[in-house]
């Protein structure tokens, strides 16, 4: 599912860089990405989706050398192939919540919207007690009610690949197990791989495998300055 190898990263005018030399992870495992603020965490992210590229080094995902797509592929790879909740959600304010759901149907032609992929959208919101707010815009929802709307946006293609940068972290404990269920429920019946960044220890035990990200990874003070390609790159962590 996932292949790194002898990965190289910098962020342009920064002496932040990231040296991955391997990682491996097997189609359905659920993995927890663990470590302090600034290590990298993020970017691996970032890197696994192809919104940022690798200065060096083999990152491929579902059978994919991602760097190795063009911008416009990569884009259609990640709608269709990889669910993403981000730590600003990124929903569109002027859209209601389920449109925001069904936001990759709107912008992806691959992918087929139906009634049935309505009503799948509608069964996850209230899985998420979101029933009643549908038609809501996301400007007028809470923090965590933003979170869940993007958890569900994530699921909604049923992707082979979830990526989540700190799902739970503005959800009370009723709402954090509700979620990290529906999660691993669909993770298990999909046979879908996930991947989770968070500082929450407590949740660490529903997982397959942690890994502490600051013993994997190679961190060193670049003297020089590297030119990297790069794709809409979201918040360095």
């Amino acid at each position: 599912m996932i292949q790194i190898e002898d990965l190289r990263f910098q962020y342009p005018r920064t002496e932040f860089m990231l040296q991955l030399p391997q990682l491996a992870v097997e189609s359905g495992e659920k993995i927890a990405i663990v470590g302090p603020s600034g290590c990298g965490k993020t970017t691996l992210l970032n890197l696994l989706s192809g919104i940022a590229l690798p200065h060096s080094g083999t990152v491929k995902v579902c059978g994919e050398e991602v760097s190795k797509l063009t911008d416009a592929a990569r884009r259609n790879f990640r709608i269709a192939k990889i669910g993403m909740v981000f730590q600003q959600f990124e929903l569109v304010e002027y859209l209601d919540v389920l449109s925001n759901i069904l936001l990759p149907f709107s912008i992806n032609s691959t992918l087929s919207l139906s009634s049935e992929v309505r009503a799948k959208a509608a069964e996850f919101a209230g899985a998420m007690g979101l029933a009643g707010k549908l038609g809501r815009k996301s400007a007028q929802l809470s923090q965590g009610e933003q979170q869940r709307v993007a958890i569900c946006r994530a699921l909604i293609t049923e992707p082979e690949l979830v990526l989540a940068d700190e799902p739970t972290g503005n959800l009370d404990p009723d709402n954090k197990r509700r979620i990290l269920e529906l999660i691993f429920q669909l993770a298990e019946k999909k046979h879908q791989t996930v991947m989770v960044v968070t500082h929450d220890m407590g949740i660490l035990s529903g997982f397959d495998r942690v890994i502490d990200f600051e013993q994997i990874r190679v961190a060193t003070v670049a003297g020089e300055n590297l030119e990297t390609r790069r794709g809409d790159m979201g918040e360095q962590e």
